[in-house]
Order: C-alpha cells, then structure tokens, then sequence
C-alpha cells in the first residue's frame, strides 16, 4: 500500500485548519533521521503540513512528529478534531 493510496487523497492529520486534500508528504520523523516508508509518512495538505511543523509538544503527543530515536511504526498518528 502507498501513502497516497491509504490517504485517497485526504489530509491525514485533519486539524482545525484543514484544507481537506492531500498535497504534501509529511515525514514523522525528520528526513535528516527517517526515510520514505508509510509508517514514517503523511499525506497532508498544505495548511496542516505548516501546522504540524509550528506545533512544538503536540505534534510529538499526537504521533504528528516522532523523535529520531523512535520508530515510527510503533506510534500512531492521531488525526485531529476535523477527522
């Protein structure tokens, strides 16, 4: 299965800002630390995609980001209050 496959082409994180369509591969773990599998990618739109990266703890809470030492496999990523 393939990220944008899995996602059909909607935003994956669904926070309050949410554009609804996919346009953006987010990596979970930083692509400095991680690689391009599906556990450690989103597929997200644009607004959530620069949400993500300004929410500091939160993201790390709900599996938006993931730690370099962890793997993101094990986390899930939480959808926000628009999924």
């Amino acid at each position: 299965m393939s990220v944008r496959f899995r996602s059909r082409g909607e935003c994956e994180a669904a926070l309050e800002t949410c554009q609804g369509q996919a346009s953006h591969f987010h990596h979970r773990k930083l692509r400095r630390h991680g690689d391009n599998s599906e556990a450690n990618c989103l597929h997200v739109c644009a607004v959530c995609h620069s949400k993500i990266h300004s929410m500091g703890t939160a993201a790390y809470l709900m599996g938006l980001l993931v730690k370099s030492f962890d793997d993101p496999a094990t986390i899930p990523a939480k959808r926000g209050s628009r999924g």
